[in-house]
């Protein structure tokens, strides 16, 4: 028992850890990360209990999961190289 709640422990500080280096790469607090993540965590819960409400066999599940978080990979990345544009423009005309 106390090997598992050992391993438990070092597992939660190494993504402790790498939450907080993915915190400072990006410019954010760790805090804001977080939550934010949570935000999506809770999002994700919400989209998989509407498939299962809809009566969507488990194992289509998994498949439009991933489709779906490339989809809204493909529209984040959208909107930041939009927004970047917009601002390199405002920064050429001065």
């Amino acid at each position: 028992m106390s090997n598992f709640s050992e391993a438990r422990t070092r597992g939660e500080r190494i993504e402790n850890m790498l939450n907080a280096k993915r915190a400072l790469k990006s410019g954010t607090r760790i805090s804001e990360r977080s939550e934010a993540r949570e935000k999506r965590a809770d999002d994700w819960v919400q989209w998989f209990h509407r498939k299962a409400d809809q009566g969507s066999d488990p194992l289509s599940v998994l498949p439009d999961a991933l489709a779906e978080l490339e989809s809204r990979a493909i529209d984040s990345v959208r909107e930041e190289i939009l927004a970047l544009e917009a601002r390199l423009r405002k920064a050429l005309d001065g």
